[in-house]
């Protein structure tokens, strides 16, 4: 029988994993002890995060990391529909600006009282960083969502986190359309469901998550 997800959480190798960390753990080796292994994952492979009795989002776990998928869900289709998917091989990992993934994290928290920082850094593995971005806020929230996991220093934090997953990506941009919301848009929004090539996307779903749990746009 599988575990629950939150025994996973403590294992410095499943985030390192999570987030597709190319991690030399010699380097490390006078702080931590880190695997070269692949991490499996043998606990439960839906975690589902309720925003209102209807409506929420869906982290699913491959049984080798990083592969995990992000759903959303309402009455209609309980079972999730796919919003971003991370791997190694045909990723679409763009999902959420950093207003979002912020906002909907510290929503989320209220769900895990003991690690509250885990949904933003969980949601943060689908969030994209444009040029036009506060970076210093960006990289003051996530050493601190990262700090109150309290499994690594901020030396790890800084190199091996901040420097390798929160950066600008050159050319990608969002645009508001008055029927469907935010999207992306840019050559690298190739890597996001969540443009107008995908009309199938749950425009309307995430948009109305985004609402009840606060998203604020400047």
């Amino acid at each position: 029988m599988a575990g629950t997800w939150k025994e996973v959480l403590k294992q410095r190798d499943f985030w390192i994993d999570y987030f597709f960390l190319q991690t030399d753990p010699e380097q490390w080796q006078h702080e931590y002890t880190l695997s070269d292994d692949l991490f499996t994952y043998e606990y439960e492979k839906r975690i589902c995060f309720p925003v209102t009795d209807s409506i929420g989002i869906i982290l699913e776990m491959g049984e080798y990391l990083p592969s995990t998928s992000l759903l959303v869900y309402d009455q209609t289709c309980p079972e999730g529909i796919l919003i971003g998917h991370f791997d190694d091989s045909q990723p679409y990992p763009i999902v959420f600006r950093f207003e979002e993934a912020a906002q909907l994290g510290e929503y989320l928290a209220r769900h895990l009282p003991e690690y509250p920082s885990v949904p933003y850094i969980l949601l943060s593995n689908f969030m994209a960083i444009t040029e036009e971005d506060d970076l210093d806020r960006i990289h003051q929230k996530t050493m601190a969502a990262w700090r109150q996991l309290g499994l690594f220093s901020d030396e790890f934090i800084k190199k091996e986190i901040i420097d390798k997953t929160t950066y600008p990506i050159k050319g990608l941009n969002y645009n508001y359309h008055p029927e469907i919301g935010w999207h992306w848009v840019g050559e690298p929004s190739y890597l996001s469901y969540r443009t107008l090539n995908h009309p199938n996307f749950p425009f309307k779903l995430l948009q109305t998550i985004f609402e009840h749990v606060g998203v604020k746009y400047d």
